[in-house]
């Protein structure tokens, strides 16, 4: 026969049903070390599946590294990683380094591009960065960069286009404009400061234009007065006339026309000449006979 519960004293009740907790104690423990062992398990595939070199987003990288620290430091066994597992993090660490350290050098060469080739290859590189940035805590950084960009670019035209009129300028008027555009473009520029010493090289390089065309000036002064012949003073006054164009409307025009018009008269006076002395020769002539 059964013996019925309510018989039997607390105490023995107690005996009874004791190896039957233990056993369930004992049952539940190992469950749970089971269920941290396959936690583990599972925690250590995702962890080494990761290829922190493949990763291309700032943001996924930082993320990534979160979820790391944070199965690391869940592991039960912490025996279980191995020292490929221990790199990961260094690892992914370093990958967001690389990015960050690629934003700042193109931070730095910025403002170093003395050509609108430099900027192109650089805006190129920026570029690239875009989606390496989105969403992270650098995006401001990153976008910031974007109207520095423009402004350099702007810059860089302005001085190509200067550099390549003041290449071209063939007239003291127009040479002179230019050398007043110059001095002036200073005031228009973004990074005026970056890009004076070009512009200080583009203005004495006009200035010495000028110069040059008032050493013209003297230059063809001192072949008419050299000229002993009709054909000397001709090829001085033809000098002169092939520069009409150069110094039309300029400060220097005054002295041109003075010296146009004193070729004019020697040309003049050299080709009356000639025929005056050759009848003075040939009356010299007849005299003598």
């Amino acid at each position: 026969s059964q013996i019925r519960p309510e018989l039997l004293g607390r105490g023995v009740f107690a005996e009874l049903i004791k190896p039957i907790d233990d056993a369930i104690a004992a049952l539940s423990e190992e469950r749970e070390r089971l269920g941290q062992i396959e936690q583990d398990r599972q925690r250590l595939q995702k962890l080494r599946q990761i290829r922190p070199e493949t990763i291309t987003s700032l943001a996924f990288c930082k993320e990534t590294i979160e979820g790391v620290t944070q199965a690391t430091a869940a592991l039960r066994d912490k025996a279980a990683l191995t020292a490929a597992d221990a790199q990961i993090l260094p690892r992914l660490q370093a990958r967001a380094e690389s990015f960050v350290k690629r934003l700042e050098q193109v931070r730095q060469r910025l403002p170093l591009s003395t050509s609108l080739g430099e900027l192109v290859d650089l805006q190129r590189t920026y570029n690239q960065l875009d989606l390496v940035f989105r969403g992270s805590e650098l995006e401001t950084n990153y976008a910031a960069l974007d109207s520095e960009f423009k402004g350099i670019k702007e810059d860089l035209e302005k001085l190509r286009d200067l550099e390549s009129e003041a290449k071209t300028v063939t007239s003291v008027l127009k040479v002179r404009a230019t050398l007043d555009a110059t001095l002036a473009m200073e005031e228009s520029l973004h990074y005026a400061d970056r890009y004076r010493g070009a512009l200080q090289g583009i203005a004495s390089a006009l200035k010495s234009r000028l110069q040059g065309y008032s050493q013209a000036v003297t230059a063809l002064e001192g072949g008419l007065n050299a000229a002993q012949s009709t054909k000397e003073s001709e090829r001085a006054w033809e000098k002169i006339v092939a520069q009409r164009v150069v110094f039309s409307g300029s400060e220097l025009e005054g002295d041109y026309a003075r010296l146009l018009t004193e070729a004019e008269a020697l040309v003049a006076f050299m080709r009356v000449r000639k025929p005056v002395e050759s009848l003075v020769s040939e009356k010299d002539c007849l005299t003598a006979m």
